[in-house]
């Protein structure tokens, strides 16, 4: 069986339908972001950049651990692309 076509958009959006308004808004308040913004990038509107990965994947991180039912916190390359094709990401998926 084939593993599905990754893309951001998709991870993204299915992490913010799984976690509700207080763990979208924590997430939001960690990086200092609007949450239209996250709206745009699960929408594909707009693409992230590698730096906006690497933060909001730590506060999905800090947002999993305040909430006990929180998503699975998010990777930088299930956020981004440059991430996800990166050698270091590649790497570390092997471990």
């Amino acid at each position: 069986m084939r593993e599905p076509k990754y893309s951001p958009v998709i991870r993204l959006d299915a992490w913010l339908q799984r976690a509700n308004a207080r763990m979208r808004a924590s997430l939001c308040d960690a990086v200092d972001i609007p949450s239209g913004l996250l709206r745009h990038w699960a929408t594909g509107r707009r693409n992230m950049s590698a730096r906006m990965a690497g933060k909001l994947s730590e506060a999905s991180e800090k947002v999993s651990l305040d909430f006990p039912d929180a998503p699975i916190p998010l990777t930088r390359g299930d956020l981004c692309a440059a991430c996800h094709a990166c050698s270091h990401f590649i790497e570390s998926r092997k471990i």
